[in-house]
C-alpha cells in the first residue's frame, strides 16, 4: 500500500493529547462516542470521564417488562434525542434518581445500592435491616397478611436521595445517601402511614444511622447545605443536624421560624440550594382531574400517550418558591424567575434539581421542568419515570 494512504493508527496517541482533547468536549453524546473508538480512548474516558458533567438531567423511562430480555430501557435527553439502555442491573428493582450520577436502588432481596447506568458502577448501600429494629416493621393492628416482615419492609422505603459532602469522593465517602422510611401497614384499598423516619449511609458502611426525631413526624425532603444535614417536614418545620457528630450524639435540632402561610391543601415539598447558595423550599400544588389532558413540560408527548380518563390522577399545576433568610428568621417569598435566574428547575416527585444553562438541548432557562406523579403499571410497562443526571463517575 502507498504510504501517503496508509491508514492512520489513532490509538498509538500520546494519553495526554487524548486527555485535552477528551476535555474540549461539552456534549455527553459526543464524549460516549469518543469511548467506543478503542480500547486506549475508551481508558482515557474513564480516567478523565467524571470531570466532564451533563448540564441537563436525563429521563429513564420505565421498563417494558415484556420480551425484554436484555433489560433494555429507554432513554431520553432535552437534546430530543431517545436512546435504548442496555441496564440488565436493575430490571425489576425499585429506583430513584438523582442529581450524580447515581441511581439508588432497591432489589426483592432487600438490598440497597448505588448504580450508575453510564459507566455500570456499583456502590454497597448497608442492609435494609439495618435501617430500624425488626419489630418496628410489624403493626398488630394491621392485617396479618401484611405483616409479613420482608413484605412490609420492601414498601416501606418513601424516598431516596443521594448527597454530596464538601470535597469528597464516592471512594473518600462524599457521597450520602439519606433514606425517608415509614411503618407501613395497609388496610384494604388504603395505606396509612403513621410516621416517616430519616436514615443516612455512605458507601461502605455496615448500618444505617438514624436520625432522632419527634415521633409522627413527616419528613419531606432532605439536602445537605452549609456542611449540615437539613430536612424539611409535612407542616414545613425545618430541622437539622450535624454530620460531624455520631452515635449519641447526633441530633436533630429545630430551626424555630416564623409561621409559614400555605395553602389548605398539602402540597409536595423540596429542598433546592439556589446557585448563589442560598436554602430555597419549593412548593409543588396539584390537583386532581380525570378528564384533564396531562402535557408534560420536560419531554414531547402525543394527546393519546398523555391523556387517562380511566381514573383520576394527580396534575400539578403551581409552583412556589421560599428563601430561607437565617437572620431574620423567616421563609421570603420570591418570585420564580428572579431566583432561577440562567438556570433552570427539574423537578420529579423523588429529585429536584437545579442546573445552568445548557449549549444544547431544548430547555430554557427561567423555567421548572416536571413530570406529573404518574406510575406505569400497564401496558407492559412497570415503575416510573426518573430524572438523573448522566455523569461519567
Amino acid at each position: 500500500m502507498d504510504s501517503g494512504h496508509r491508514f492512520r493508527d489513532w490509538s498509538g496517541m500520546p494519553n495526554e493529547l487524548l486527555q485535552d482533547i477528551f476535555l474540549k468536549i461539552d456534549c455527553l453524546d459526543d464524549a460516549i462516542h469518543f469511548s467506543f473508538v478503542c480500547k486506549e480512548w475508551l481508558s482515557v474516558f474513564r480516567q478523565v470521564g467524571p470531570n466532564l458533567s451533563s448540564a441537563n438531567p436525563w429521563l429513564l423511562f420505565p421498563e417494558n417488562t415484556e420480551d425484554n430480555p436484555e433489560g433494555m430501557r429507554k432513554v431520553y435527553n432535552p437534546g430530543n434525542k431517545y436512546y435504548n439502555l442496555r441496564v440488565p442491573e436493575i430490571f425489576g428493582k425499585k429506583c430513584w434518581g438523582s442529581s450524580l450520577g447515581w441511581i439508588v436502588t432497591y432489589d426483592g432481596e432487600l438490598e440497597i445500592s448505588l448504580f450508575n447506568p453510564l459507566t455500570k458502577s456499583r456502590l454497597q448501600l448497608p442492609p435494609s435491616n439495618t435501617m430500624m429494629p425488626e419489630q418496628a416493621y410489624v403493626d398488630p393492628s394491621c392485617d396479618s397478611k401484611y405483616n409479613n416482615r420482608n413484605l412490609t419492609r420492601a414498601r416501606h422505603i418513601l424516598k431516596a436521595c443521594v448527597l454530596k459532602t464538601k470535597g469528597g469522593t464516592e471512594d473518600a465517602g462524599g457521597f450520602l445517601v439519606a433514606v425517608i422510611h415509614a411503618q407501613k401497614c395497609r388496610r384494604r384499598k388504603h395505606t396509612t402511614v403513621d410516621s416517616t423516619y430519616l436514615s443516612i449511609a455512605r458507601p461502605g458502611d455496615k448500618t444505617w444511622t438514624l436520625i432522632p426525631t419527634p415521633e409522627e413526624m413527616i419528613v419531606r425532603d432532605v439536602l445537605i447545605w452549609k456542611e449540615m444535614l437539613w430536612f424539611v417536614t409535612k407542616d414545613c418545620s425545618m430541622w437539622y443536624a450535624d454530620l460531624s457528630e455520631t452515635g449519641p450524639s447526633l441530633k436533630a435540632v429545630k430551626l424555630i421560624l416564623d409561621p409559614h402561610r400555605r395553602f389548605h391543601i398539602c402540597p409536595k415539598t423540596y429542598l433546592v440550594e439556589s446557585s448563589n447558595h442560598e436554602l430555597l423550599l419549593v412548593e409543588r400544588f396539584s390537583s386532581r382531574n380525570n378528564l384533564m389532558i396531562s402535557k408534560s413540560a420536560f419531554y414531547p408527548v402525543s394527546d393519546e400517550q398523555s391523556s387517562d380518563k380511566k381514573s383520576p390522577r394527580e396534575y400539578t399545576h403551581t409552583f412556589r418558591i421560599f428563601k430561607l433568610d437565617l437572620s431574620s428568621k423567616k421563609w421570603e417569598h420570591v418570585d420564580n424567575a428572579s431566583v432561577l435566574g440562567e438556570s433552570s428547575m427539574y423537578m420529579d416527585k423523588n429529585t429536584s434539581l437545579l442546573v445552568g444553562p445548557s449549549k444544547h438541548g431544548i430547555c430554557k432557562s427561567k423555567c421548572i421542568y416536571f413530570l406529573d406523579d404518574h406510575t406505569a403499571k400497564s401496558g407492559g410497562a412497570t415503575g416510573d419515570t426518573l430524572l438523573f443526571t448522566p455523569l461519567l463517575c
